[in-house]
């Protein structure tokens, strides 16, 4: 995880959301309100699943 202000400010840490059944709490200062109610990307350094469960887009390709 690439990662700089440990706040939710910069993005580096930012992840693609892939699916989810569950809430994201978004912590993070990043995205606007309206990229936060779309739940496909959060800040993994800050933001946390509420409930349920969630396929993060890793980056990894075989």
């Amino acid at each position: 995880m690439i990662f700089d202000c440990q706040r939710g400010k910069c993005g580096l840490c930012a992840v693609g959301i892939i699916e989810t059944d569950g809430q994201i709490d978004h912590r993070d200062v990043f995205f606007s309100e309206e990229e936060k109610h779309e739940n496909k990307r959060m800040c993994a350094c800050v933001s946390r699943l509420a409930s349920g469960k969630a396929v993060i887009d890793t980056g990894y390709r075989i």
